[in-house]
C-alpha cells in the first residue's frame, strides 16, 4: 500500500484522541494566518520572476510537518515554475515515520484537508538519528532539510561563521522564518538565526514569553509584538532582520580558524554555466545536481562513455559502515548511506539494480558485540536498520550462512554505476564532449576557465570548473598538491550455481558478495596499492574467493567447485586521500594560503583572524575511494550548494573534514610546508 493511500485508509478510521507527541500540529488556516501571511509569503514567492531562483524558509520545530506541507502545497500554486523552495526545520524529539503517518492521517480526518505531498514525505522520511537529513522532493523542485538534535546547535552549524566585522557578499542564508514555540528565549537559536539571515530576512514567531522578543532585539531582529492567540496562549511576534556593522559572532572548536571561508569576494557569475572534468560517478552526480538548478553543463571526459574507468563495474553496492564514534569519518558515512538510499530511490523503480538489501556479517567476536550494541541502540519503528540472528540471516539472505548475528540495511542494494552515470547525463541541460585534457588555464578577465587537450585546442571554456576526474587531478598545476593515491583493486564475476541462485541480498564482511544478475555474481575487491596494472590477474580472483571463506565459511562453500577457468572480471584504480575522507570544495589559491596561515608552523594552536584564499571558481570532487557509489550523491549536493550559495546539507564540521584546503593547514601545522 502507498504512503498516500495509507494516510486515507487511517484517516477514514480514525475517531479521535491520543494525546502523545503525534498528534502535534497546525491546521492549513493556523499556518497561513500565524506564518505565511505575516512572512507575506504569497507575494514574495509570486514576485521570483522566471528565471532560476531559490527561496529559503527555516522552521525551529517541525512537529509533524504540518507547516511544510502547506507551505509547499501553496508553493506549487503561486510559485513560478522555474523557482526552488528549500524549506529547513528542526526537530529536537523527531516523530520515527510510523509516528508522522499517524499524525498526517489525523490532521487529514480531524480537517477534512488534503494535503498533496504527504505522501512524498512519508515515502522519503529519514531515519531519527542525530544530525542533517535532506530530502529532495517533487523531482528537486521542493528540498526539505531536516535538522534532528539540538536546533539552536544544528541550525549553528550550518552556518557560515566568519571573522568580527566581515559579512561576504555570497553567504548563503533564510529568506524567512517560522519559529513556533521555539526555545528562543535562550539566546542560542535565537543567535543562529541572526547568522543565517540577511537584511530583511522576516519571521514570525509564536512565544508565551516576552523574553523571547527581548533575546530576538539583541540578535538584530526588529520586533513587533501584533497580538496573542487566545487558545494557546502565544503572542505572535513578527519583524525582519537587520545586520550589524559588528555581527554576532558563534565561536565554535571547529571554526578557529577561517581558513574555509574565501577573503576575496569574487564576482557573482552572471551565466549559469559549468564544464566538469570527468564522467565517472563523481561527475555526473555533480553535473545532474547542478543542471537541476538551471546551469547549462558540459561534462568532458577522454572517453567516449560516461563510467569507463572507476566507475565502470556491472555491480557496485552502496557499502554500509556503521560506528557509534562522534568522529568525522563515520558521521560522514552514516550520513552519506542514509542520503543515497533516498537518492536511489527512482532508479530502483526505474529497473536498474536492485533495492535487495544489504547484510553486514562481524568478522570476529569483538565486531559482532559491537553489532549487538548498535542493535540494542535502535529507535522501535525504524525501518533503515535491522539486528538479525539465528535464522533471521538465512530468512534475509536465501542462503544458510555459519554467521551468528549481522545488521541488515533493507534500504539499500546494488547498482550498475555505468547505466546510472547515463540516466543523470540525460538531463537536457547536460552534454557530454570527449577530450584529453591537459592543463587549466585561467582568463580572469572574461572570468573564464578553460580546459586545454593535448592539442593544445580549448575543449571547453566556462566561468565554474569542477575537477571530478579522480587521481587525475593530480596532473593540474592548480590541484597537484592534493595528496591522492591511485590504488588497483579487481572484482570477481562468479558464476550463478543452483545453491547460490538463491541469495536475494548483498553480503557484506571482508569482501562483499552481490545476488545474481544476468547468471553472475560479483565479489571483491582486491586493494593493491602498489600495483599500476589493468589486466585481469588470477591470483587476485583466487584473493577474492578466498575472502569470501575468511568473511563466513558457509558463504565461501557456495563456491568450492567454481574453476578459476570460469571467472572473469575487472580491474580498475580508487582515488583514496590520507584519511579516507572525499575532497569536496573549493580550490585553495597554494600560495597564499601557505603565506597568510604561515604562523601554523610556530604554533599550531594559533587563533589566526586570516581567511583563506581560493581560486575563483574553481572546485573539486574526488578522492571517494571505494565508496564512490554511496559517498557521491551527497558529496555531489553539498558542491552544488557551495557552488550556488545555498546552505549546505551537512554540519559545518564535518564539511570542513572534507575540504581540499585542510591538508594545507594540516601540512603547516605539522611543519611540512
Amino acid at each position: 500500500m502507498s504512503d498516500a493511500n495509507s494516510i486515507s485508509k487511517l484517516a477514514s478510521t480514525y475517531t479521535g484522541s491520543t494525546h502523545d507527541r503525534a498528534d502535534q500540529h497546525f491546521t492549513c488556516q493556523e499556518s497561513q494566518e500565524w506564518f505565511i501571511e505575516p512572512n507575506n509569503l504569497v507575494q514574495r514567492w509570486k514576485n521570483l520572476g522566471t528565471q532560476p531562483a531559490l527561496f529559503t524558509l527555516a522552521e525551529t520545530h517541525f512537529g509533524c510537518g504540518s507547516n511544510f506541507l502547506h507551505s509547499a502545497d501553496i508553493w506549487q500554486d503561486c510559485a513560478p515554475t522555474a523557482a526552488r523552495l528549500h524549506y529547513i526545520a528542526a526537530h529536537p524529539e523527531p516523530l520515527t515515520r510510523i509516528e508522522l503517518r499517524l499524525a498526517i492521517a489525523r490532521q487529514v480526518a480531524l480537517s477534512g484537508e488534503s494535503i498533496a505531498l504527504s505522501g512524498e514525505l512519508l515515502a522519503n522520511y529519514p531515519a531519527t538519528v542525530k544530525g542533517v537529513h535532506t530530502l529532495l522532493l517533487m523531482a528537486g523542485k521542493v528540498k526539505l532539510t531536516l535538522l534532528f538534535g539540538d536546533p539552536g546547535e544544528l541550525f549553528e552549524q550550518l552556518a557560515f561563521n566568519t571573522p568580527p566585522g566581515h559579512k561576504p557578499e555570497r553567504m548563503p542564508s533564510v529568506n524567512a522564518w517560522f519559529m513556533p514555540f521555539a526555545g528562543l528565549h535562550d539566546g542560542g537559536l535565537s543567535s543562529a538565526a541572526a547568522a543565517l539571515s540577511k537584511n530583511a530576512s522576516s519571521f514570525a514567531a509564536l512565544s508565551p514569553r516576552i523574553e523571547t522578543a527581548q533575546q530576538l532585539a539583541l540578535c538584530g531582529f526588529s520586533v513587533n509584538r501584533e497580538c496573542r492567540d487566545e487558545k494557546s496562549g502565544n503572542f505572535l511576534l513578527t519583524g525582519e532582520y537587520h545586520a550589524r556593522s559588528e555581527p554576532q559572532q558563534i565561536e565554535s572548536e571547529v571554526s578557529a580558524l577561517y581558513w574555509h571561508i574565501d577573503k576575496r569576494s569574487h564576482e557573482t557569475v552572471p551565466l549559469r554555466k559549468a564544464t566538469i572534468l570527468g564522467a565517472g560517478i563523481a561527475g555526473c552526480t555533480v553535473a545532474w545536481a547542478l543542471a537541476q538548478r538551471g546551469y547549462q553543463v558540459t561534462v568532458v571526459d577522454r572517453h567516449a562513455a560516461p563510467g569507463s574507468e572507476g566507475s565502470g563495474n556491472t555491480q557496485a553496492i552502496v557499502y554500509p559502515k556503521l560506528s557509534l564514534r562522534e568522529e568525522p569519518l563515520p558521521r560522514i558515512n552514516l550520513a552519506a548511506m542514509l542520503f543515497a538510499s533516498r537518492y536511489y530511490k527512482r532508479f530502483w523503480r526505474a529497473g536498474l539494480g536492485a533495492q535487495c538489501g544489504v547484510l553486514v556479517l562481524p568478522t570476529s567476536a569483538k565486531i559482532a558485540a559491537y553489532q549487538r550494541d548498535i542493535g540494542s541502540r535502535l529507535t522501535p519503528g525504524e525501518n533503515w536498520l535491522r539486528f538479525v540472528q539465528g535464522h533471521q540471516l538465512a530468512t534475509v539472505s536465501g542462503v544458510q550462512l555459519a554467521a551468528e548475528c549481522g545488521l541488515f540495511f533493507p534500504q539499500l542494494g546494488w547498482l550498475p554505476p555505468v547505466d546510472i552515470c547515463q540516466k543523470l547525463l540525460q538531463h537536457p541541460g547536460i552534454q557530454l564532449v570527449q577530450g584529453e585534457v591537459e592543463r587549466l588555464d585561467r582568463c580572469n578577465k572574461q572570468n573564464r576557465w578553460s580546459l586545454i587537450d593535448t592539442n593544445q585546442n580549448s575543449v571547453s571554456d566556462a566561468p565554474i570548473v569542477v575537477l571530478a576526474s579522480a587521481f587525475g587531478c593530480r596532473q593540474f598545476e592548480q590541484t597537484k598538491f592534493l595528496p591522492v593515491a591511485k590504488v588497483r583493486g579487481q572484482i570477481s564475476h562468479l558464476p550463478v550455481n543452483v545453491d547460490s541462485q538463491k541469495m536475494r541480498t548483498v553480503i557484506c564482511a571482508r569482501g562483499y558478495l552481490t545476488p545474481p544478475n544476468e547468471g553472475l555474481h560479483s565479489c571483491g575487491a582486491t586493494y593493491n596499492p602498489d600495483l599500476d596494472c589493468g589486466r585481469i590477474r588470477q591470483r587476485d580472483h583466487r584473493a577474492n574467493i578466498s575472502q569470501l571463506h575468511d568473511s563466513d565459511v558457509k558463504l565461501g562453500n557456495l563456491f568450492t567447485n567454481t574453476a578459476l577457468d570460469d571467472v572473469c572480471g575487472r580491474a580498475n584504480f580508487r582515488c583514496t586521500t590520507q584519511d579516507y575522507l572525499p575532497i569536496v570544495g573549493s580550490v585553495p589559491d597554494v600560495y597564499r594560503m601557505t603565506d597568510d596561515f604561515a604562523d601554523l608552523r610556530r604554533d599550531a594552536r594559533s587563533r589566526l583572524t586570516a581567511m583563506g584564499s581560493y581560486l575563483p571558481n574553481l572546485y573539486v570532487h574526488c578522492g571517494l575511494g571505494s565508496r564512490g557509489l554511496g559517498y557521491a550523491p551527497l558529496t555531489a549536493e553539498l558542491l552544488a550548494c557551495a557552488i550556488t550559495d545555498e546552505l549546505p546539507p551537512l554540519e559545518r564540521s564535518l564539511r570542513l573534514a572534507m575540504h581540499p584546503a585542510r591538508f594545507l593547514i594540516r601540512d603547516l601545522k605539522k611543519h611540512r610546508r
